[in-house]
């Protein structure tokens, strides 16, 4: 009984140790636990999907297409620098269909995920920017795809004024 006892408390300390890494991945991703579509939600897609996508109708408010401005050339060169300045790998870049192939790389597990970008025009001389990350696992990503999107809108706007 003693040794029952003795297992089920090791078990119970490893969910703990478990539920405190994941929860530590999702904060080190910056990705939002607060706002709509709630925290239950957001929590359930972090641990169970792989991917994450902008798109203008997303629940995930930080996820909706930000809208630039600009004509979509000189988004596009925006967003290649970004990409550059993000240490992300270019597999494919086609500055006619202004779309982007990417490799992004987590800095301690080394997991990978594809990331496919499109500046897209918009009405009245505005473009935006979708994305969709995927990581190379089946797993839940934590937050890592989310934080790929995030991580290159702030960078496209940290780029922006620097070009010509």
């Amino acid at each position: 009984m003693k040794r029952l006892s003795i297992v089920l408390e090791f078990m119970l300390f490893l969910v703990l140790v478990a539920v405190l890494l994941m929860g530590a991945a999702i904060f080190l991703n910056s990705v939002p636990l607060t706002g709509p579509p709630g925290f239950a939600t957001r929590t359930w897609t972090y641990l169970t999907d792989h991917q994450a996508e902008s798109r203008p109708d997303s629940p995930f408010l930080e996820l909706q297409p930000p809208t630039y401005e600009m004509p979509p050339g000189r988004l596009f060169n925006a967003t290649l620098e970004a990409v550059k300045g993000l240490r992300w790998e270019v597999t494919a870049q086609n500055r006619a269909s202004r779309r982007i192939q990417a490799v992004a790389t987590t800095p301690i597990l080394r997991q990978k995920s594809d990331i496919s970008i499109r500046v897209q025009a918009l009405a009245g001389g505005k473009s935006a920017v979708y994305v969709r990350s995927v990581s190379r696992r089946q797993l839940g990503d934590l937050g890592t795809n989310c934080g790929n999107i995030l991580k290159l809108y702030r960078t496209i706007d940290i780029v922006l004024p620097l070009l010509p």
